[in-house]
């Protein structure tokens, strides 16, 4: 529909609004974008690739792109940032896709009078507030907090050694790099570890 593409935006580019329009820092304008995927505010299209390009080789015909089930997307997508700051979609998808999101076409027989006379927008709605909790997934902790949990976790057997404590943690760590993370929390539990032996 014409509407949906006139409001349709890559991923890097929808984060950057709400940073520079909304004032989100980083990681809260993900949360905020994965949020409003999640909760039907945002539509989240994927476009399957081969060698980079939308179409199949073997005909030349191109791939259609098809909006996430919501609930399928809160099951198997999350979004973190790489190394260059760009957004990057973790998923059980087994090809490779261009994803985009798009704000979705409103009927208008199901608006009221007063939302038929608004003015059509294609900036994102306003969001709630900076200070909203993001899904726990997204929470990024302190080293010191990781730290504790994984020498608590092998004392008490959960894990075996740094590396397997480091590893399991890395995820909720702050940083962008998950080789980087899972090394420093390592070296930081092993140290831990060691000042309790003394």
């Amino acid at each position: 529909m014409a509407q949906a593409a006139d409001t349709e935006w890559s991923l890097d580019n929808y984060v950057a609004h709400l940073i520079t329009t909304l004032r989100y820092e980083r990681y809260p304008a993900l949360w905020e974008m994965w949020e409003r995927i999640a909760t039907k505010r945002l539509l989240f299209i994927r476009q399957r690739l081969v060698d980079g390009k939308p179409y199949n080789p073997a005909d030349g015909k191109p791939y259609n792109p098809e909006v996430v089930n919501h609930s399928y997307f809160r099951s198997n997508y999350s979004f973190d940032f790489d190394d260059y700051d760009r957004v990057k979609v973790n998923s059980r998808d087994w090809f490779d896709y261009r994803y985009t999101v798009a704000e979705p076409p409103h009927s208008p027989a199901s608006q009221t009078g007063r939302d038929q006379q608004r003015p059509p927008t294609t900036a994102p709605s306003p969001a709630p507030s900076k200070e909203s909790t993001p899904p726990e997934k997204y929470k990024r902790y302190p080293d010191n907090d990781l730290v504790v949990e994984g020498v608590n976790g092998i004392k008490s057997g959960k894990w075996q050694n740094p590396s397997q404590a480091a590893t399991a943690l890395a995820d909720r760590a702050k940083g962008t790099s998950l080789a980087s993370t899972i090394t420093r929390l390592r070296k930081k539990i092993g140290a831990a570890l060691e000042d309790l032996e003394d």
